[in-house]
């Protein structure tokens, strides 16, 4: 193994190298435009290898291995120092610091060639590797116990979680029906008004169509010697206004009627979605809920009979259309 004097040798030229760890050694003030900025990283490198070494077991390395280590420093440390002692002032000073910065870069590259043979016996005596190892097998332990954890946890979760969507699926499905029949019930409100308007111009023309034949009837007059000509231009012109008010009459009661029935549909729509919620909250059993909601379909969506308008041709089942489309969409999912 090694000797003390080898040792401590070895350890006073390591101290000759890293006593300029503080040191500014690239640029001074004193120093104007000339710098050391070409041999920057060799300078922090080689401060870099020397303070790790200080901290490895050096007891541990034979004679030799010290000696090598030993005499790849000298040139360093006596590079060192004339970067410390450099002056401008000195005859030739740029030619000085290019002589010095090549003579520098040579001795780093030596040094680390020497360095580098002992770092991976040096960090494995210190026991840097055992411990990264053992701290590694620690982090996948304590990683394999926290998935075990989260699976335990998530498996007494599931239940819970299950219930958290069908309680939010049934609520979602709350929510559609209430807005449906928010939607049809304002739908409802907005055509009963407009069919009012329409039923005041219906009562309004027909009011005037009554009043206009009772003074058409009197006004204009013909005098007794009118001709026939002037007779039937006469007839025309109070057929005419009469044919128009009541066209007009007529018109505005049949909108009254659409707009009525409308009304009284989406009204029906609305009460009808209100009972599918009621029986639908009711029942816990889906095949309930098919009939309920099917029924509800025929009465929602079937063209209902209110009275107010004729009901012509044939239509198609609504409830078998969207029986296809809930099959369909099953098939897609």
């Amino acid at each position: 193994m090694i000797s003390k004097e080898t040792l401590d040798s070895l350890k006073t030229n390591i101290a000759s190298i890293t006593k300029y760890q503080d040191s500014s050694l690239t640029s001074r003030p004193e120093w104007g435009t000339i710098t050391f900025d070409v041999v920057a990283a060799e300078i922090d490198y080689a401060l870099s290898m020397t303070s790790s070494l200080a901290e490895m077991p050096l007891d541990s390395l034979t004679d030799i291995a010290a000696s090598e280590l030993f005499n790849s420093m000298p040139d360093v440390a006596q590079l060192l120092d004339q970067i410390d002692s450099f002056d401008v002032e000195q005859g030739n000073a740029s030619a000085t610091r290019d002589e010095t910065a090549r003579g520098l870069k040579d001795a780093v590259v030596y040094m680390h060639e020497q360095y580098g043979k002992w770092l991976p016996y040096l960090a494995f005596r210190r026991g840097d590797t055992d411990a990264n190892i053992n701290k590694l097998k620690d982090a996948v332990s304590t990683a394999q116990e926290k998935m075990s954890e989260v699976e335990s946890y998530m498996r007494q979760k599931q239940d819970e979680v299950d219930n958290i969507v069908a309680a939010a699926r049934e609520a979602a499905a709350s929510a559609g029906v209430a807005t449906f029949t928010h939607a049809f019930d304002k739908e409802a409100d907005k055509l009963a008004e407009t069919s009012s308007n329409w039923f005041w111009g219906t009562i309004g023309c027909s009011v005037g169509t009554v009043v206009a034949i009772v003074l058409l009837y009197f006004w204009p007059s013909l005098p007794a010697d009118a001709d026939n000509w002037a007779i039937v231009r006469n007839v025309f012109m109070k057929v005419s206004a009469v044919a128009v008010l009541l066209n007009g009459s007529v018109w505005c009661a049949r909108m009254y009627r659409a707009l009525a029935h409308q009304a009284t549909t989406n009204r029906h729509r609305a009460l009808s979605l209100q009972t599918f919620q009621a029986f639908a909250s009711a029942t816990d059993d889906d095949r309930t809920r098919d009939a309920v909601l099917l029924a509800a379909t025929k009465c929602i969506f079937a063209n209902t009979s209110t009275g107010l308008v004729e009901e012509g041709g044939s239509v198609q089942d609504p409830s078998v259309q969207f029986m296809e489309i809930g099959k369909k969409s099953s098939e897609v999912s």
